[in-house]
């Protein structure tokens, strides 16, 4: 399907002509260039220019802060699990009593799961 990005583009906010322009990589290569046509038309202010780059400060902030976020969970995860995955000699009783009812409470939510749905099943022949 063949759009006409320019004619598309001819009511678009000069900053998202922009954000299309500064970061094409999301885009098809007609879509950058209709932006950039139409971008040359129009007067561009600095305030224009500064809200682009805040956005995408912003963006490349928030993608930062959730990768940081998984790695400090797979730290976590990683030490949690350190006795099971690299045993060593010095032995972590916290570790392993966490590891311990780890195990417990799942073993112990199955356990619930399939009651309830024994529970629920009503007997055969009636």
């Amino acid at each position: 399907m063949n759009f006409d990005f320019y004619e598309i583009y001819k009511d678009f906010p000069t900053t998202e002509l922009l954000k299309i322009v500064f970061r094409p990589d999301g885009y098809e290569p007609e879509a950058v260039e209709a932006a950039s046509r139409r971008l040359s038309e129009r007067e561009r202010t600095p305030e224009d220019q500064a809200a682009v780059q805040e956005f995408y400060e912003e963006k490349d902030r928030e993608v930062r802060q959730k990768a940081e976020k998984i790695d400090h969970l797979k730290e976590q995860a990683a030490d949690l699990l350190q006795p099971i995955i690299k045993p060593g000699p010095n032995i972590s009783p916290r570790k392993w009593l966490n590891i311990f009812l780890i195990v417990l409470g799942l073993q112990y939510s199955w356990m619930l799961v399939q009651a309830l749905q024994r529970s629920r099943v009503p007997p055969v022949g009636h």
